[in-house]
């Protein structure tokens, strides 16, 4: 669509304005529709399936086609299913449940960062640190020291 909005406008002729005004709203009516929340309020059951099954994961990931396998359809079904629901892929997700889980632990408990790593499915500290870096901007030690007994949720 930007496309055809950039060909109006170098062509400059004197329906131009016109059809750049109408590429316009139609641009941000979709802009509009992408920040909406979807209208089915609840995921079908194989999605809520798949979600669990991600949230359980602590050695090395799926991939997308045996979920969708595990799930009962296409991989493309099962990646557009899960963004649609809960908007964000299915790495996505499994990226936070592992945050959560490892943040969990060193609020909670005082196991050794390799063990929450390995517990939360990371494949070693290192992995786990990175990541911490990465979305939190604080190490999992510093994480500890800071918000040792409180309550957070990482949202990404």
């Amino acid at each position: 669509m930007t496309a055809r909005l950039y060909q109006e406008f170098r062509r400059g002729d004197d329906l131009a304005a016109l059809a750049i005004e109408g590429l316009a709203l139609e641009l941000l009516a979709e802009a509009v529709r992408a920040t909406m929340p979807p209208k089915v309020s609840a995921p079908p059951a194989w999605l809520t399936r798949v979600r669990e099954l991600l949230d359980t994961v602590r050695g090395p990931p799926p991939t997308l086609a045996q979920l969708a396998r595990e799930a009962g359809v296409s991989p493309t079904q099962l990646g557009r299913g899960f963004r649609q629901f809960f908007q964000c892929t299915p790495a996505d997700h499994l990226r936070r449940s592992r945050l959560e889980r490892a943040s969990r632990a060193l609020r909670e408990t005082a196991r050794p960062l390799s063990v929450i790593a390995l517990e939360a499915g990371y494949c070693d500290q290192s992995h786990m640190t990175r990541e911490f870096s990465r979305r939190l901007r604080l190490t999992p030690a510093e994480y500890r020291r800071l918000l040792a007994g409180r309550s957070f949720h990482p949202t990404g």
